[in-house]
């Protein structure tokens, strides 16, 4: 099944700061080379992971260390995705979708 999240084009601040964490350890980056690029303390660098509160500024920054950025996007799913969220799973009575923090949530029963 398609992942929920990015059909939807919406993070919540823990799923943000996880993606952010994926994206800095693929670039095999640390913490501390982030809050130095940025001029800011590695605690800083670890509540974006943790999806705690910051200052746009501060996230826009961090981004930018690892050369990355933000998108504006339309929430409305496409009607071509639609039918990506109903698919049935081989392996259940229930489907399934699965978030970038690894878990799972049931999204209808047959």
């Amino acid at each position: 099944m398609t992942n929920i999240v990015n059909i939807l084009g919406y993070f919540s601040q823990r799923e943000l700061g996880a993606a952010f964490r994926v994206e800095r350890k693929a670039q095999k980056r640390t913490q501390q080379w982030v809050a130095d690029q940025c001029k800011f303390r590695r605690q800083t660098i670890a509540d974006i992971e943790k999806g705690k509160n910051v200052e746009v500024f501060t996230l826009m920054a961090a981004l930018n260390a690892l050369g990355k950025g933000l998108l504006i996007t339309d929430r409305r799913i496409a009607l071509d995705q639609l039918g990506d969220l109903f698919k049935e799973d081989d392996n259940d009575d229930c489907d399934l979708a699965h978030n970038p923090l690894g878990r799972k949530k049931r999204l209808m029963c047959h």
